[in-house]
């Protein structure tokens, strides 16, 4: 009997933002590359998934294909990946952050990743994501087109 492979297709997104008073060590951290957030296209309901984690707890978020585009003109980068579905596998927090919910949905493990930067290059590296460019046209970021594109097509 053979096995049935399953993937996911992921979209990665990395922001900057600014450490809170209980981080010292975003000081430290690339500025560009400080959070990261998992985002995945349901086709059956039309729209984009998007898991954050962040200290203390996480979130869930349902968002419309504009609502993406806007999410993705504010992150520094975003990369591509697909990664095999195991449904058998639980999600067991190391440090509970982002970096580590990204490898453990991705089927990852290396210790030493503990950046959102390190995870970026060492995906790249390794050929398993790719840089994600963006399909859409310029002035749909806040979901209409904007003046200059519609008087343009008109």
């Amino acid at each position: 009997m053979s096995r049935v492979r399953l993937y996911d297709h992921w979209f990665i997104m990395f922001f900057s933002a600014q450490p809170r008073w209980y981080q010292p060590y975003g000081r430290f951290v690339h500025p560009k590359y400080r959070h990261l957030c998992m985002v995945q296209y349901d086709e059956e309901v039309d729209r984009f998934i998007a898991l954050e984690i962040f200290g203390g707890g996480g979130q869930m978020k349902m968002m419309m294909p504009y609502q993406f585009i806007r999410m993705e003109d504010m992150a520094t980068e975003v990369l591509t990946c697909m990664s095999e579905v195991d449904p058998y596998r639980p999600y067991l927090p190391r440090l509970f952050t982002c970096v580590s919910f990204c490898k453990q949905m991705l089927g990852l493990k290396w210790p030493l990743v503990i950046t959102p930067y390190q995870l970026r290059c060492t995906l790249l590296r390794k050929e398993i994501a790719t840089k994600y460019e963006s399909k859409h046209p310029e002035g749909l970021g806040n979901g209409v087109y904007g003046l200059e594109t519609i008087s343009a097509g008109a």
